[in-house]
């Protein structure tokens, strides 16, 4: 199977699907182009999230390269309903990949949604 490089979005203005990078982020955008400047990238696939396309797009433009968005890289749902202490949920998440909120999902989950993207790119690639 090939390597896989997987990114974190850059910093963002807010954590809705449509929240942008904020300027910060735009720089640490664009400092992608030279730090992954040498790797071998054949393909990129992108969460469809704002913050993430953005994330990509100034490595993706340098290289000549379309970003393929899939749903399954979304961020992790947390829950169907707001959470009264996040970040107690989020540390315990950390501690247990099965840990879920109600109508959310286990870390377990969500990396099954990526390993299954993953699998389909490598299937793509033969």
């Amino acid at each position: 199977m090939p390597d896989v490089l997987m990114l974190r979005h850059c910093e963002s203005a807010g954590s809705l699907a449509d929240s942008p990078l904020t300027e910060a982020g735009y720089d640490q955008a664009c400092r992608l182009v030279e730090v992954l400047g040498e790797e071998p990238i054949d393909h990129i696939v992108s969460s469809p999230f704002r913050r993430a396309v953005e994330s990509i797009a100034p490595f993706a433009d340098q290289l000549g390269l379309p970003v393929r968005e899939d749903d399954r890289l979304a961020e992790r749902r947390r829950s169907n309903a707001p959470l009264d202490d996040w970040q107690a949920w989020v540390r315990q998440s950390f501690a247990d990949v099965d840990h879920r909120a109600p109508g959310g999902e286990s870390g377990r989950e969500v990396g099954e949604r990526g390993m299954a993207v993953r699998s389909e790119e490598h299937t793509s690639e033969l």
